[in-house]
């Protein structure tokens, strides 16, 4: 599925993590293979979503205004290496949630579930790292007014 060893067995670490998180009853070894099967299948997918959307951030910064789309042609002046940066002034949990929601494609409940915490809770820390950006990405748009 991979054709790369390293890639291969990231996706069976991260199958087998997945496998010992499920609380379900004794399996028969034939259940087993089967649920094996389709978490590798689904992890492939969601790392090929992933990759299709961190393309972007791997423009130069001169291509990115062009890359993004947005009404406001203020927020085109923003570099990624600035997006960054304001990322990085997040708490590490909402910063965490984040990178997972936009750069891994994972959905709310599968966040929640892999962090062990309440959809709820990710909808929020969500929210507050988007206030966060915005804040401070604004900031830089008023700065070079």
């Amino acid at each position: 599925m991979t054709r790369s060893l390293h890639d291969a067995e990231d996706l069976a670490q991260s199958a087998l993590e997945r496998l010992c998180q499920m609380q379900s009853p004794a399996l028969s070894m034939e259940a087993l293979t089967l649920l094996s099967y389709t978490i590798v299948r689904r992890l492939v997918i969601d790392r090929a979503r992933a990759a299709a959307r961190w393309q972007l951030t791997e423009l130069p910064d001169e291509a990115m205004p062009a890359a993004i789309s947005s009404t406001h042609e203020a927020w085109h002046a923003i570099s990624s290496r600035q997006l960054q940066t304001a990322l990085e002034r997040c708490t590490a949990q909402d910063r965490q949630v984040f990178e997972l929601h936009y750069a891994h494609g994972l959905r709310y409940g599968e966040i929640a579930a892999q962090l062990g915490i309440a959809m709820g809770t990710v909808a929020t820390r969500l929210r507050r790292a988007r206030a966060q950006l915005r804040e401070e990405l604004g900031h830089l748009l008023t700065d070079r007014s």
